[in-house]
């Protein structure tokens, strides 16, 4: 009976990984393309910045920075999130045997074309439209809103999001600091899961 390779597994996953990565920067630049003429062919019909509505988006990810991206022109828009940065989560379980890969999936959150605070989000107030923040320097602020968004992901367990804690990209690349070095001091590493995360950490553990 023929055996089946690993090895052949773990080069599918790791092209699966590339190719998801590779959708999404596809996709970050189409972003681009569309979003450049419209700010071309505006109309004089836009509102002026004291008339327009305040939206307020809570989680700086992929729905926050996508509604950002898309409603700045429009409304007066504020991201909340309490880091203070983008980080690609799709691509995270490589930097558990790859440090630098950190630097190639985080970026600054943008704030040209719209407000951002650094803060976590605490309760709404739905009735005066107030979003209760606390700030970095552990003050509270009321956000005034008309549209509240709210984006906030997923959770997970362990390294792979980053806490509370974290809110800079330091303070993030310090806590994948110790755990690359538990890895690679490990004897032994036990994957619990056989979905496509626990196979693909395999796969980067593995070809490491």
């Amino acid at each position: 009976s023929v055996k089946p390779d690993p090895m052949a597994s773990i080069s599918v996953f790791e092209g699966t990984t590339v190719a998801v990565q590779g959708i999404f920067y596809l996709f970050n630049a189409l972003l681009n393309i569309l979003y450049v003429p419209s700010k071309a062919f505006k109309t004089f019909n836009q509102p002026p910045p004291q008339s327009r509505k305040r939206v307020v988006v809570v989680g700086a990810s992929f729905a926050g920075l996508w509604c950002q991206r898309n409603l700045c022109e429009e409304f007066d828009l504020t991201v909340v999130d309490y880091k203070k940065y983008f980080e690609y989560t799709p691509g995270i379980l490589r930097v558990f045997v790859d440090l630098p890969h950190l630097r190639k999936i985080t970026g600054p959150i943008p704030s040209s074309r719209s407000k951002f605070i650094c803060g976590e989000a605490l309760g709404i107030d739905p009735d005066d439209k107030l979003l209760r923040v606390k700030l970095e320097n552990g003050k509270t602020r009321n956000v005034p809103f008309d549209f509240l968004l709210i984006g906030t992901g997923s959770t997970y367990s362990g390294s792979i999001r980053a806490s509370k804690s974290e809110s800079t990209l330091s303070s993030r690349e310090a806590t994948w600091e110790r755990e690359c070095k538990k890895l690679k001091e490990a004897r032994s590493v036990l994957i619990i899961g056989g979905g496509p995360v626990g196979v693909e950490l395999a796969g980067e553990i593995l070809t490491r």
